[in-house]
């Protein structure tokens, strides 16, 4: 890392911190102020709920503060003539821009890994402080449900009325067993089932057989019944958390899950692309606004990069939006509502970056 790299580096971190820490102090501020005086909870307990969404204020704002501080540095130099300089001493437009990619890029992916998983655990602690529950407890940051829902194992298909994880019991179940080909081999129905530590015994039920070589059924009763159902009590477990609130590696096994189970996951699946494209965002914008600052016969202001940033972020937002809404209508693929917003920055960059 030379001189010119080292400088534009500090530059920019310095201003990406204080953006970005600024942007989501802000913004956290503004809320806890219009709600504050509405609120019945104590000053500590509205701290600790406001504190707890800090890392979602600040996952909120990299975009723009990655925007504002790379565009603020060009500015500065663009105004300083550090630009003109640079240029007459032999450097290019791409051995200036490759120190922001570089740099940009290392700052995406460091915020993406820390908050992948900050989010969604600050998320449910802040779920559980305003329900009135200890958000310390590592029992209380997940809650389960399940209420008559079906369940898919390889050639198995379980129906259950209800489960109660407190007692690992399951009542109302009914298990088909089907072959390769979905021909019906077994129908059980119990009342109820109990896990003991190894299996679950199934009680006060029947078994109705269905020979591929007959016409007519055999059913037979039970009192208790086991080595059926193969899961464990955690395979029945269900995490209540929003999409947003799920790391992506959990959003990607739930959709894979659920698509084994033939439900539809066209709403998770454009969620899950479109905060995968978020990760690239910050690097798209700054192709962007690079042309804008970076001229050496041209200064622009603070206050007029600033109001460019804001249009980009506005347009991209926009066009996310809608791109996203129209994903979930099943009208475009998943990916395309995802990744469009980015490529249509991408081409725009690209074509800007080519008349520098």
């Amino acid at each position: 890392m030379d001189t010119l790299d080292r400088y534009l580096v500090k530059e920019t971190l310095v201003y990406l911190v204080l953006i970005l820490l600024g942007l989501a102090t802000l913004f956290l501020g503004i809320d806890f102020l219009t709600n504050f005086w509405r609120s019945h909870e104590p000053l500590s307990v509205m701290l600790r709920l406001y504190l707890y969404r800090m890392p979602q204020a600040i996952q909120l704002f990299v975009p723009l503060s990655c925007l504002m501080a790379t565009l603020l540095v060009l500015t500065s130099m663009s105004r300083q003539n550090e630009t003109l300089a640079l240029y007459t001493s032999g450097n290019s437009t791409l051995r200036i821009l490759s120190t922001f990619v570089a740099l940009i890029a290392c700052v995406s992916t460091v915020c993406f890994i820390v908050l992948d998983s900050a989010v969604p655990l600050f998320n449910r602690k802040h779920v559980l402080l305003s329900q009135g529950k200890d958000p310390s407890s590592s029992e209380n940051l997940v809650e389960f449900t399940r209420q008559n829902f079906w369940y898919r194992n390889g050639s198995m298909i379980y129906n259950v009325g209800s489960f109660i994880p407190e007692k690992n019991l399951l009542k109302d179940v009914k298990v088909y067993v089907f072959t390769s080909n979905y021909y019906l081999l077994e129908r059980i129905v119990a009342a109820e089932a109990e896990f003991d530590g190894k299996d679950w015994d199934l009680r006060d039920g029947t078994v109705v057989t269905y020979p591929p070589d007959s016409q007519y059924p055999i059913a037979m009763g039970f009192k208790h019944k086991r080595h059926v159902i193969r899961e464990k009590p955690k395979d029945f477990k269900v995490n209540k958390t929003s999409d947003e609130a799920m790391r992506l590696r959990d959003l990607r096994e739930y959709i894979e899950r659920n698509k084994d189970y033939g439900l539809d996951v066209t709403q998770q699946r454009v969620n899950y692309h479109e905060r995968v494209a978020l990760v690239f965002t910050p690097l798209i914008l700054i192709l962007l606004a690079f042309p804008f600052a970076l001229n050496p016969l041209k200064t622009h202001s603070a206050a007029r990069s600033v109001g460019y940033c804001f249009l980009l972020i506005f347009i991209y937002l926009l066009l996310s939006r809608l791109s996203v809404s129209v994903g979930k209508s099943a009208h475009i693929p998943p990916v395309v509502a995802g990744w469009a917003p980015n490529f249509i920055f991408l081409t725009v960059a690209g074509l800007r970056l080519l008349r520098i």
